[in-house]
């Protein structure tokens, strides 16, 4: 979220980051979005022993939203201290990923963490790359955080 420069340009991450995930040049990114970032509850989809915020965030691009439309899910993670509670929309609205995703056929999830303290002990409000939600399977599919947001990526599969 710094506002980084290469070569005296503004450094574009968002979009660094989407060209290698999706291993191909990107269309422009969008000046003017399309769709609004809408707040959602993570509660229903939130596994025991999670740590993870009540409200999460998605954008849902115009293009996204019609009818047949086949539209890939990029997650954001945030990093620790940048969940919204903390940062308002710098991550959600303000990083560029939206942007990306309004040219490029995705919608954007922000699954939300909270900071915890003393059980578990997360007083920065990072994702478990430790095992502060008490699993051992923390950094897999099955670990109680990531299983939460595979969960919310599995219901934007269903469509409404």
């Amino acid at each position: 979220m710094n506002r980084c420069k290469v070569d005296d340009k503004p450094y574009d991450q968002p979009g660094a980051i989407l060209t290698q995930i999706l291993g191909q040049a990107l269309s422009a990114r969008a000046e003017t979005l399309s769709g609004k970032v809408r707040s959602f509850d993570q509660r229903p989809y939130l596994s025991p022993f999670s740590a993870m915020a009540d409200t999460g965030y998605l954008y849902v691009p115009a293009g996204c939203r019609k009818s047949g439309a086949k539209c890939a899910v990029h997650v954001v993670f945030h990093g620790c201290g940048q969940a919204a509670k903390y940062v308002g929309d710098d991550v959600y609205g303000q990083l560029g990923f939206n942007n990306w995703a309004d040219t490029n056929g995705l919608i954007v999830l922000y699954p939300q963490v909270e900071k915890s303290q003393p059980l578990p002990f997360n007083p920065m409000g990072c994702w478990d790359w430790w095992g502060y939600t008490g699993s051992t399977a923390f950094a897999t599919r099955y670990g109680p955080q990531l299983s939460s947001v595979r969960a919310m990526v599995e219901r934007l599969g269903e469509g409404d």
